[in-house]
């Protein structure tokens, strides 16, 4: 990397040179030296790296005008996000060791440093230990991992639908960047730096967070973001484009939905000002590549179920790490079942009370696969530690299952289905990080194999929710639309009434995925 760097001014072909070296040679070797246990701590830094190299082909894009810059760049950010999930696959699972993993640690830690043969042992042991350990990441990453191909810009282009746009974000120190594309091409576009966007997503989010209180602050950020966001690569938008949002680092919190593209009059009701998504059809992904994956992939067109739904399970049971009571969530049952309604009886499973309980959704899930999981339960998300991260559910005695539902077990499933819906709080939120952006629930189901999943960034009220929720069904299984034009309708109908035109209620909930699921 220093080597590419004393080239950057004179002769940038010979910094690119050695820069993609100094990458390939991190990536070849750097999962084989990174290991919590083992103290290394390589991949913690691999990201700032990515974002360096990146930064200085954006910056020769904009100063040569060449466009292999800009997709050298791309390419680059997406080498990151790809590299982002193994890293947070590892770290996530590097307090659980299977029993032969186990035991080779204590042998390392039992080796005497003044034995003859300590080097060698030493040697020998870690490369047992990381085979396995490499083994089970792997296996964790489930089919996602097949996800993981990175695409060219170039590429992109050619295998994206007519009305289909993407706007790909990457977070950086003194500045970010943004690349919009379709199929006609595509453009590189300078925005702030990371601690800008950061502060201004805060304030978004904190706004929208009090409802009254905080809308004047609200419109004012939504607006500033919608022009720092959304209008560089507004020219390539069109009444019929679908949106593809790829988020990073703090703009994963945020709703795209809300922001607002047009100046705001006092007075100026909700329903009358102009949302984002009153104009698109609004879906997230990763990353573009893992978009395409999705997008491209083979799925079952029969299921032997429609729905599979999981409401009010009685948590009474289980214990929270801080000792409090999860309270009750009566309201789900009404939703899972108004839901169940628009199903045959042959075409649903319906989870309630303690039925709802970990062990048999797995056996569900594994045993009986659903076109629609539908999981009305709290969500409960750990900032610092994905794995942590769970849904709420019921324990049954003997089942060996603590009633959490947790990130791990989700990625380690076979989710054969067509789409998740986590109506919980805060499901699509979790750890954010460069590279490899917000790691949540959303994304294990993606992991496990769901190709898209509606979810949430923050907790709803019960009663907007259930309306939410309501429409959502009846549009999408009703028209067979799919889920991201029904959740579009459904906001349209919370923001033209009364009691829920307040962003608070309608901008929650995105999806993540494909924007096809779940026909």
């Amino acid at each position: 990397f220093g080597v590419a760097h004393t080239y950057e001014k004179d002769s940038p072909d010979s910094a690119r040179f050695y820069y993609e070296k100094a990458l390939s040679l991190m990536e070849k070797t750097g999962f084989q030296t990174s290991s919590a246990e083992l103290g290394t701590g390589f991949h913690g830094n691999c990201r700032y790296f990515y974002e360096g190299v990146a930064r200085f082909y954006a910056d020769m894009a904009v100063r040569t005008g060449d466009d292999q810059w800009s997709c050298d760049a791309f390419w680059t950010i997406e080498r990151s996000k790809a590299r982002g999930l193994l890293e947070m696959l590892q770290n996530s699972i590097a307090v659980r060791h299977l029993p032969a993993e186990e035991a080779l640690l204590d042998s390392i830690y039992g080796l005497d440093p003044q034995a003859a043969d300590y080097r060698s042992d030493l040697e020998r042991f870690e490369r047992c230990y990381r085979i396995l350990k490499e083994e089970r990441v792997s296996s964790a990453a489930g089919k996602l991992a097949d996800n993981n191909e990175i695409s060219r810009l170039e590429d992109i282009c050619g295998a994206l639908p007519q009305k289909t746009v993407i706007f790909s974000y990457a977070l950086g120190d003194s500045v970010s960047q943004l690349w919009v594309i379709d199929r006609n091409g595509h453009e590189l576009h300078r925005l702030p730096g990371r601690r800008d966007l950061i502060n201004e997503s805060r304030l978004l989010v904190q706004a929208v967070g009090r409802p009254g209180a905080g809308d004047e602050a609200f419109v004012i950020r939504a607006r500033r973001l919608y022009d720092i966001l959304i209008a560089p690569g507004a020219g390539r938008l069109d009444a019929e484009s679908d949106l593809v949002i790829v988020p990073d680092g703090c703009l994963f919190g945020i709703p795209f939905e809300a922001l607002l593209a047009t100046d705001v009059s006092p007075g100026t009701g909700w329903k009358d000002m102009q949302f984002l998504f009153r104009s698109y059809d609004t879906v997230y992904a990763p990353s573009v590549s893992c978009f395409l994956c999705l997008c491209k992939k083979e799925y079952t067109s029969k299921y032997e179920i429609d729905l599979l739904a999981v409401g009010d399970p009685d948590d009474s049971g289980i214990e929270t790490d801080t000792g409090r009571r999860l309270r009750p969530l009566p309201k789900t049952r009404d939703e899972v079942e108004y839901i169940g309604g628009m199903f045959g009886e042959s075409e649903k499973i319906i989870l309630v009370g303690p039925s709802a309980n970990e062990g048999e959704l797995k056996k569900i899930i594994r045993d009986h696969p659903s076109r629609i999981i539908h999981l009305a339960a709290h969500g409960l998300v750990d900032p610092v530690t994905p794995a942590a991260s769970s849904i709420a559910l019921c324990s049954e005695s003997g089942s060996g299952e603590d009633g959490y539902l947790h990130t791990l077990e989700i990625i380690a499933m076979s989710v054969d289905c067509r789409l998740v819906v986590l109506s919980a709080c805060e499901t699509a939120t979790g750890r954010i990080g460069r590279g490899e952006g917000v790691v949540g629930l959303s994304r294990a189901f993606l992991c496990a194999g769901a190709p898209a999943v509606v979810s949430s960034l923050w907790s709803v009220p019960d009663e907007s929710t259930a309306m939410l929720m309501e429409t959502f069904y009846e549009n999408m299984t009703g028209r067979e639309i799919s889920a991201v034009c029904a959740l579009r309708e459904s906001r349209r109908k919370l923001l033209e009434t009364a009691e829920y035109s307040h962003p608070f209620h309608w901008a929650s909930f995105i999806a993540t995925g494909t924007d096809k699921a779940p026909w």
